[in-house]
């Protein structure tokens, strides 16, 4: 398993999100100077830590199904490694929801990948929050593919990147 950098090898700002109340996230790698990490493979109680950006997903349902699939697939002891039978597994689940769905799974980084810290691409996203009002009707905002749905994101003006999916560890 190549989870090169655990927690106890960062100097500098250091975050637990094991630590708070969060849900799933997405921590967007950049070169910030804070690092990140949160408790995850399964019973491993892996320590992974990367630095960038955190951004909270607002997406229960993807998160209660991430849990549910790792449960079913693997029991409740969790796994420290996933595949790619997983990785598009996981791609399905992101797809549907619209704080989401830009993302899927880094298959380059399928290995370092586990439950609760997975490695994705950051897909097309806006680049700039779309100008007030935003006006539509029911059938607009009900339709995911509308263009009102597809210009709201909750993250702007990143262009394509790398990320980490996180979520709370089953342990």
């Amino acid at each position: 398993m190549a989870h090169e950098r655990q927690r106890h090898e960062v100097d500098g700002p250091l975050v637990s999100l094991s630590e708070m109340d969060v849900a799933l996230g997405l921590i967007v790698l950049r070169a910030t100077g804070v690092s990140f990490f949160n408790q995850a493979g399964g019973v491993c109680c892996l320590q992974p830590v990367e630095e960038g950006i955190f951004v909270p997903l607002g997406a229960p349902e993807v998160e209660q199904a991430l849990s549910e699939y790792i449960l079913a697939t693997y029991g409740p002891a969790g796994t420290s490694r996933l595949d790619r039978k997983d990785a598009d597994v996981v791609d399905q689940l992101l797809a549907k929801d619209r704080n989401t769905r830009m993302l899927s799974v880094d298959r380059a980084r399928i290995h370092d990948s586990c439950e609760a810290w997975i490695y994705v691409d950051i897909g097309a996203h806006p680049d700039r929050y779309p100008e007030l009002p935003i006006e539509g009707n029911e059938r607009t905002w009900a339709d995911p593919n509308s263009p009102i749905n597809q210009s709201l994101s909750l993250i702007f003006g990143f262009g394509r990147c790398k990320g980490v999916l996180t979520w709370p560890n089953s342990d």
